[in-house]
C-alpha cells in the first residue's frame, strides 16, 4: 500500500513548523473515507501521513518547474479541485416519443453540482423529422451543450453508445436510460473515490442499462466492436490476470479497500 507524507507538500497548512490542516481539504477526505491519517513527527516537523497515495502531494519543486509562486497556493489548490473533478458526458437511451422521460433524466443530471460536460440522446429506432424536432425543442430550453443521435437503422445499445463516444473529449461517459435519476449522492461518491487517486474502474455498474464507464479503456479496447461487448473484453483480459478487477456493482462500492 503506497504511503504519502504531507511534510513537504507545497498545500500542507502549517502554523509555525505544526501542520493544521490542508489546502486541498484531503485530510478530511481521508478520514470520511476511512483512510488512515497518522500524526508524524520528526526533528523539523510534526506533520501528517496518509495510509495511501494522494493525488494532490506536490513540492517545491513542482512550484518551481510550473512557475508558481508560494503567494498562488490556495488558488492553485482551488484550481486543482476543479480540475479533478469528475468530467462526463450523459448518454440517455431514448423512445423518440419518450421526451418526458428524457426531460426528466436531464434534469436530474443538471440538478447535480457536478454537471455533464454534454448531453447526447441516444434514439432506440429512426424517427421522424417531426419527432427529432419535438425533442430538441425540448432540449433547447436546458442549460447544457446537447445532441441528439437519430440512427439511420436500428441498433443495439452497445452499438449506440459506439457512435455517440466517437471522439468524446472527457474522460467517462454515464449511460441511463430516459426516465432514470441521476442522484447527486451517486456522483458525488464516485467523484470522492476518484479523487483518492488510487481507485480505478472500466465500469461501475447500477442495474439495466445504467453505468458510468472510463473511456480510456473503452477507446483502448475499440468499444463494443467486433462482436464483443466492452465488459466481456474487460472480463476477458481480468480472468487472463492482464489487469486487476475495474468492473464494479455501484452497490459494492462502499466495501472498495482504498
Amino acid at each position: 500500500m503506497p504511503k504519502t507524507s504531507c511534510k513537504d507538500c507545497v498545500f500542507a497548512k502549517y502554523d509555525d513548523v505544526t501542520q493544521i490542516g490542508c489546502h486541498c481539504g484531503q485530510l478530511e477526505v481521508f478520514r470520511k473515507n476511512e483512510i488512515e491519517v497518522t500524526e508524524c513527527y520528526d526533528n523539523e516537523k510534526e506533520f501528517f501521513t496518509l495510509d495511501t497515495f494522494c493525488l494532490f502531494h506536490k513540492t517545491k519543486e513542482w512550484l518551481q518547474t510550473n512557475g508558481i509562486e508560494k503567494a498562488d497556493i490556495k488558488m492553485v489548490a482551488e484550481k486543482m479541485l476543479a480540475d479533478s473533478t469528475l468530467k462526463y458526458t450523459a448518454l440517455i437511451w431514448a423512445n423518440p416519443n419518450d421526451i418526458e422521460g428524457v426531460a426528466f433524466s436531464v434534469d436530474s443530471l443538471l440538478a447535480n453540482s457536478i454537471k455533464p460536460k454534454k448531453v447526447i440522446i441516444m434514439l432506440q429506432r429512426p424517427s421522424t423529422a417531426q419527432e427529432v424536432d419535438q425533442m430538441c425543442l425540448m432540449l433547447e430550453l436546458k442549460s447544457t451543450p446537447w445532441k441528439v443521435q437519430n440512427p439511420t437503422e436500428e441498433l443495439s445499445i452497445e452499438n449506440n453508445i459506439d457512435l455517440a463516444t466517437h471522439n468524446l473529449e472527457v474522460p467517462s461517459y454515464f449511460v441511463l436510460d430516459a426516465g432514470q435519476p441521476a442522484l447527486f449522492k451517486d456522483i458525488a461518491k464516485i467523484n470522492g473515490l476518484l479523487n483518492l487517486g488510487n481507485f480505478v474502474f472500466s465500469i461501475i455498474e447500477y442495474g439495466g442499462n445504467k453505468k458510468l464507464v472510463n473511456y480510456k479503456i473503452h477507446k483502448l479496447l475499440n468499444g463494443n466492436h467486433f462482436d464483443k461487448s466492452l465488459k466481456d473484453k474487460i472480463l476477458e483480459s481480468e480472468v487472463k490476470n492482464e489487469w486487476p478487477q475495474t468492473i464494479f456493482q455501484f452497490s459494492s462500492l462502499e466495501e472498495i479497500e482504498h
